[in-house]
């Protein structure tokens, strides 16, 4: 019977098996010729997709091997990129000799006392620098309608941000900060901005270029013995990436109130 360019039948009209096209091939020629049918065994032409034999679409290994390298090299760059995620403390000259006289054990503590920010400190991750200049306590202004509740103070964060990245940020206080006092969620109060020991200051948020700078304000009603506030940024909404100051009620500037 024939079946197209094969002939699978011999002159008795009997399946011999074999395949006229190999059998008239020269023998140097047939490995190159031919591969193996996956099914059947049959040997077949190299270029054929479908068995002529059983019918069966012969499925090469090439595309879920491609699939893998492809998966395998999304990891390696993804893990190339991500690099060290957590931010560091920027130091001064100074700071960076004294460190390297200490002895090992004073390093490794300095080096876990890194991950703390607070007052003065600058954390920068990724070229984005972000400095607590200082963190001021008020009374407000009565004049300015700008009294804090009972039992309270505005307390003002004066924030320095600079942005030695690739690429242009925003700050958003409504996105970017995260604010806790004496771990209570707290928000901000834009009352207190108008508090006399920050006048002047702009509030802080916007777009910030690469290359440039911006410095504001953040306020908020503590209660007059609080212990602890902390302040969280995240530069990208989407990341993981933050970093957070920790200002225990001694680092905060109290001339104002007493």
């Amino acid at each position: 019977m024939a079946d197209g360019f094969f002939n699978t039948t011999d002159n008795g009209g009997q399946s011999n098996g074999t395949n006229p096209y190999i059998q008239n091939t020269p023998p140097h020629f047939q490995n190159n010729m031919t591969k193996t049918c996956k099914y059947c065994g049959s040997q077949i032409p190299a270029g054929a997709n479908v068995c002529p034999y059983c019918r069966k679409k012969q499925k090469g290994k090439g595309g879920l091997i491609a699939i893998i390298v492809i998966v395998i090299l999304i990891i390696i760059i993804a893990a190339a990129a991500s690099g060290d995620d957590k931010p560091k403390k920027v130091t001064t000259s100074s700071t960076s000799s004294s460190a390297k006289s200490t002895s090992s054990k004073s390093s490794k503590k300095d080096k876990k006392e890194d991950t703390t920010f607070t007052v003065g400190d600058t954390a920068d991750f990724d070229g984005v620098k972000v400095k607590l200049s200082s963190a001021i306590l008020s009374k407000g202004s009565e004049a300015n309608f700008a009294v804090p509740d009972k039992g309270k103070y505005f307390l003002a964060l004066i924030f320095d941000i600079e942005n030695d990245s690739d690429e242009d940020i925003t700050v958003s206080t409504w996105v970017s900060f995260e604010a806790y006092c004496d771990d209570m969620s707290i928000d901000e109060d834009y009352t207190g901005e108008e508090a006399p020991e920050v006048d002047g200051l702009n509030s802080l948020g916007g777009d910030v270029a690469s290359g440039k700078k911006m410095n504001g304000i953040m306020t908020y009603q503590v209660p007059k013995d609080f212990k602890k506030f902390e302040i969280s940024y995240q530069p990208d909404f989407w990341g993981d990436k933050k970093v957070t100051f920790e200002i225990p009620s001694d680092k905060v500037d109290w001339s104002s109130v007493k």
